[in-house]
Parts: structure tokens; C-alpha cells; sequence
């Protein structure tokens, strides 16, 4: 009886995972994609280590330190070449973040929000700055420009995560029935616009961001060209 009470306990031993500052962070985000950041807390984290929650302490110290640490993680899982022509970096940039927040959508939320940003936040903000200063962008411009496309990435993706559909069939689907709702000749731009673009089988809503993007970078160059040919 005793013997199997010591191999059960050195089983429920081997179940355990091994505490580190990374796995924590690792299962907060995990939690955070299933269920909601709310859901997050020390006691959670620590039932799925096997141990009381003051031995995570030993590794992290608070739940903002958790929450830091989370945006940490995100922020460096953005990939963009920083030696590219800076329209080809910073869209890239947008691009790269716009996939990692539809992984993480806990994140948009906070992602900009903490007063102690951690080294990969840190590395990521200076690595954006050096694309924009090596290729001559003022200190304002450059300051202008990281708003601009953050604001922009950011909010397309607020907007997209808001859209009631997923794919073309439910659009589709979705279309039918709010134009079947019109009056007999009311809206009749918005008709137009639904039955002879948005349903068509070449619409992606993905092309709507590119467009945007596109529209902001060659908006920010010309600002950029007109710097440069300012200078004596």
C-alpha cells in the first residue's frame, strides 16, 4: 500500500512542468488566447505547474511583471528586414504584426500600454527608428510616421476583428440578407457597391489593408523626399 502510494506521488511528480520566467509567460499566453488576458492570474498559472503560486514569485514578481512580459514575447515574434528599402521594412512590419495580433488578439489592447517595456520591446521600437533614420527621416518625420502606421495597423485590425464574418460564405451569406432588407430602390450606392465589388469572387478583404498601407507609405516617402531636397 505504501509502495504504491510513493508511485503515485512520483507520478503526479513527473505530470509537473518545470517553472521558469519563460514557461510562465509561455502559458499566460496560452491562456490569454483561449480563454481571455482576464482569465490570467498567478493562481491559474501556478495550478497548471503543480505548485502554490508564491513559488512563481521566485521567477516573476507581479502580474504586471506577467503582463510585460506577455507584450515582451508578442513584440518580438515582429519579423521585418531592416536593411530593406524602408517602404519594403515598414510594410513588412505591418504585415508581420497584423498576423502575430490575429494569433495573440488579447494583445492589441495592451501592446503599447506598459510604463516597463522589456528588451524586446525596447529592440523593436530602435530597430524601426534606425530603418526610418538611416534613410534620412527627420526626427519629427520619423516620430510621425511610427504613429501613423502603428494607428493604422492597429485600428484596421480593431475594425477587422469586429467584422461579423470569417470567410466568403458567411459574407456572402451576410450581404444577401441585409440587402434583401432594403426598401424597393432605397441605398442604391451601397447596393452598387455591395453587388458589383465586395461579392465579387477576387474581393479578399486582406487586399483592403495592402491598399491602405500602400496609400499611407507613399504619402509618408513623398513627406520624406520633400525633407531631403530641403536640405542644403
Amino acid at each position: 500500500m505504501a509502495e504504491n502510494r510513493k508511485k503515485k506521488a512520483r507520478g503526479k511528480r513527473k505530470e509537473r512542468h518545470s517553472v521558469s520566467r519563460e514557461g510562465i509567460l509561455q502559458h499566460a499566453i496560452e491562456i490569454a488566447n483561449e480563454e481571455g488576458l482576464p482569465k490570467v492570474s498567478m493562481r491559474r498559472i501556478a495550478s497548471y505547474f503543480g505548485v502554490e503560486a508564491m513559488s512563481l514569485y521566485h521567477h516573476i514578481q507581479s502580474k504586471d511583471e506577467i503582463l510585460n512580459g506577455m507584450v515582451d514575447q508578442i513584440l518580438g515574434q515582429v519579423s521585418f528586414d531592416g536593411e530593406a528599402p524602408w517602404q519594403d521594412s515598414m510594410r513588412q512590419r505591418a504585415e508581420s504584426t497584423r498576423q502575430v495580433l490575429i494569433k495573440n488578439p488579447w494583445a492589441l489592447g495592451i501592446l503599447e500600454s506598459r510604463p516597463q517595456p522589456g528588451p524586446e520591446t525596447l529592440a523593436y521600437h530602435d530597430k524601426v527608428l534606425g530603418v526610418l533614420f538611416r534613410h534620412g527621416f527627420s526626427l519629427a518625420l520619423a516620430a510621425h510616421t511610427f504613429s501613423a502606421l502603428d494607428a493604422y495597423t492597429y485600428g484596421f485590425i480593431m475594425q477587422e476583428q469586429a467584422l461579423p464574418f470569417d470567410n466568403p460564405e458567411d459574407l456572402e451569406i451576410i450581404a444577401a440578407s441585409i440587402l434583401a432588407s432594403f426598401p424597393k430602390g432605397a441605398y442604391p450606392h451601397l447596393k452598387r457597391l455591395t453587388l458589383d465589388y465586395i461579392l465579387k469572387p477576387e474581393y479578399s478583404y486582406d487586399k483592403e489593408f495592402l491598399y491602405g498601407l500602400s496609400l499611407i507609405l507613399d504619402t509618408l516617402e513623398a513627406r520624406r523626399k520633400k525633407e531631403e531636397d530641403l536640405v542644403p
